[in-house]
């Protein structure tokens, strides 16, 4: 069997007050591309559909039009869709109408109802099963088995619990779609935080081959047998994902045998930081390239020694697609520690305040500097030596 798996679209999404739709719509054309390249036999869809329970039209109607395409695979190709909710998604929204559109190959599993789902594709005469678990916390599991609510005590016991009643046989080929947070894997800084303890043992997972799961937006390969994975977002979503790159995965599962491929996907507009003085980002600005974009979501990081009047202003005339602007000058970005305090007895307040002018800044005080100081301090009776 041969599949793409992808998750985390978050349609809809805005970012720092910028909305994502066109960038979201060229990812989605672009994932269609990469179909019909590969030719898969099943997509994988693993969550967060949409960025909120109650998307906006605009975002319904790119998915609707993305699956649109999809179902026309399907009557091409045979291709077969599989879609759960993810932690933002409405599962209500997400399950409409599919006992209709499994007609066209298209099966959401949005709600939560106490098993993770079966599907079994027959590929080249070998049967796979495909089993999908919405996004799931304790307290859902907890409702649907009460007898059992006494040892659901976290997300592993939860997920393992539910996947104690679902119809698995290890000796046959399995594959699941899910949505938790795995332990070993790390965020992003871009999604959400379902707490302090809502990670998921990876020893649950050992009756199936590969596990395809979403909300981590940054690509990750687990497991013992390297067969857990967070493909990521397509898109990037924060500052600290600026220097990630951004795939989808494409897999091939044979008697038990799995081979990954990382399959690239560039943005429409990139995500990156540039930093440098105001005047050295406003003078030289990047190329005009794909690769090096003036239209790039970017932020700044200026290194001037002090704030600028309309520093702001000034570069999203040439960078009209600045999300934000930190100043990351020594004087901010310096960490104080107990060496770099020293003694302080014996000393006259010239020497305590060049110190900690040297401190601040990373360089002795002008002898000038010190001239005026000195007068400041003489004025309000500050000044004296260590023989006073």
């Amino acid at each position: 069997m041969k599949f793409l798996h992808i998750s985390d679209l978050h349609i809809g999404k805005y970012v720092n007050g910028y909305r994502m739709l066109d960038d979201q719509r060229y990812m989605l054309e672009r994932i269609v591309e990469i179909i019909k390249e590969k030719n898969p036999d099943a997509l994988l869809i693993a969550g967060d559909i949409y960025d909120k329970s109650l998307p906006s039209a605009e975002a319904v109607e790119l998915f609707d039009r993305f699956m649109t395409e999809i179902a026309g695979l399907h009557g091409k190709t045979g291709l077969k869709t599989f879609v759960i909710s993810g932690n933002h998604d409405s599962p209500e929204r997400i399950g409409y109408f599919n006992k209709l559109i499994e007609l066209n190959g298209i099966f959401t599993d949005g709600v939560f109802e106490g098993v993770a789902r079966k599907n079994t594709v027959e590929c080249d005469g070998e049967r796979v099963n495909i089993f999908s678990l919405p996004f799931i916390r304790p307290s859902f599991v907890r409702k649907v088995y009460p007898e059992e609510s006494a040892k659901i005590t976290d997300y592993t016991t939860a997920v393992r619990v539910v996947l104690e009643h679902s119809d698995i046989n290890a000796d046959e080929t399995n594959i699941l779609i899910a949505h938790q947070f795995v332990t070993g894997s790390e965020t992003s800084g871009s999604e959400s935080s379902l707490g302090t303890l809502d990670n998921v043992e990876p020893y649950v997972f050992e009756p199936f081959d590969y596990v395809a799961l979403g909300h981590i937006h940054g690509k990750q390969i687990m497991g013992k047998n390297k067969n857990i994975a967070y493909c990521g977002s397509p898109i990037k979503y924060s500052k600290t994902e600026c220097r990630n790159k951004k795939c989808v995965i494409f897999g091939e599962l044979s008697n038990g045998n799995l081979n990954l491929e990382e399959i690239p996907v560039q943005p429409l507009h990139d995500m990156r930081i540039i930093k440098g003085t105001l005047r050295e980002l406003a003078e030289n600005p990047i190329s005009d390239t794909y690769d090096d974009k003036t239209d790039d979501y970017v932020f700044a990081e200026l290194t001037d020694e002090n704030p600028v009047t309309n520093a702001f202003s000034t570069l999203e005339n040439i960078y009209p697609n600045i999300m934000g602007l930190e100043y990351v000058n020594r004087k901010k970005s310096i960490e104080m520690t107990p060496e770099m305090y020293g003694k302080t007895e014996g000393k006259s307040n010239i020497e305590l305040f060049s110190d900690f002018y040297k401190m601040q800044n990373g360089k002795e005080i002008e002898p000038e500097s010190v001239k005026i100081i000195e007068r400041i301090f003489k004025e309000i009776g500050g000044v004296h030596d260590e023989t006073d």
